[in-house]
C-alpha cells in the first residue's frame, strides 16, 4: 500500500511540476496560452527513444496504432497525462493487492 501512496505522491508531483511549466509559459509569452504537450516532453528528455518506439510501432504493430492513437495520446498536455490514467488505475491496482495480500494470510 505504501508503494502506491509513494506513486501517487509522485505523479501528483509531476502535475504540478507540469502545471508551474504552463504557468510560466503562459505569463512570459504574450498573447496566449500554451501547453506542453506529452511529445514535447519525451521528444525533449529523450529523442532517441521517442524515435525508436515510433518506429517499433509502425513497423511491427501497424502504422494505423502510431498516426491516429499514440500521435493523439503524445499531444495531450503533460499535466493531464501524469494524474488522469492512474485517477481510475490506482484503487484497482491497491484492492488487487490487498486481496492477494488477504489470501496470502488466510
Amino acid at each position: 500500500m505504501a508503494v502506491m501512496r509513494i506513486l501517487g505522491v509522485t505523479l501528483l508531483g509531476i502535475t504540478i511540476l507540469f502545471l508551474g511549466d504552463d504557468l510560466v509559459h503562459a505569463l512570459s509569452v504574450p498573447g496566449g496560452v500554451t501547453f506542453t504537450s506529452l511529445g514535447d516532453v519525451w521528444g525533449t528528455a529523450s529523442p532517441a527513444s521517442l524515435n525508436l518506439v515510433q518506429a517499433v510501432v509502425q513497423r511491427y504493430v501497424h502504422p494505423i496504432v502510431w498516426d491516429p492513437v499514440l500521435v493523439t495520446l503524445l499531444l495531450l498536455p503533460a499535466r493531464g497525462c501524469a494524474r488522469a490514467p492512474w485517477r481510475r488505475a490506482l484503487p484497482s491496482l491497491a484492492t488487487a493487492a490487498a486481496r492477494c495480500r488477504r489470501r496470502d494470510v488466510a
